[in-house]
């Protein structure tokens, strides 16, 4: 049963979990999608990049994204009818401005969010800050959030 995610908490949810997020821009005039790893946090996407390339240019250019994520749950093969086969999962589609983080103390506060994410249980060590002068911080800060599932009929 495909149905539409309303509560905002299950979203939150869904880009918690996520590992990989794909980053929607327009870049050169044609649509241009990038996988990245992230982390959500008070309504906002935090992902950090080089300091030159393609996406730079994007944002900077035009700072309008989109963000998506999904996890698939599982595929449900119909042997008799190929057609009719599914596959259950949730998504988050959001839409927001992305911004480049200019002070260390935003670059260190967004990148802490981010490695405690992926650590998970480890230890880890927040990048010196003399690395931060060869890294991209953005934020997006999120407009429009809608999520989707396709889950078994109960």
């Amino acid at each position: 049963m495909k149905l539409w995610i309303e509560n905002r908490a299950e979203m939150e949810d869904i880009l918690n979990k996520a590992a990989v997020g794909r980053l929607g821009l327009i870049a050169d005039g044609e649509p241009y999608v990038v996988p990245l790893n992230f982390a959500y946090s008070d309504g906002r996407i935090y992902f950090h990049t080089g300091v030159e390339g393609r996406k730079i240019e994007a944002i900077q250019k035009n700072p309008r994204v989109c963000f998506e994520v999904d996890e698939m749950r599982e595929v449900v093969f119909n042997r008799e009818q190929t057609c009719f086969s599914t596959a259950y999962y949730h998504s988050v589609m959001a839409w927001g401005t992305a911004r480049f983080l200019e002070s260390d103390a935003e670059k260190m506060k967004a990148l802490e969010i981010i490695v405690k994410k992926y650590a998970t249980e480890k230890s880890y060590e927040l990048p010196p800050e003399h690395a931060l002068a060869i890294v991209s911080v953005c934020e997006i800060h999120i407009d429009k959030m809608t999520g989707k599932a396709n889950v078994p009929d109960q």
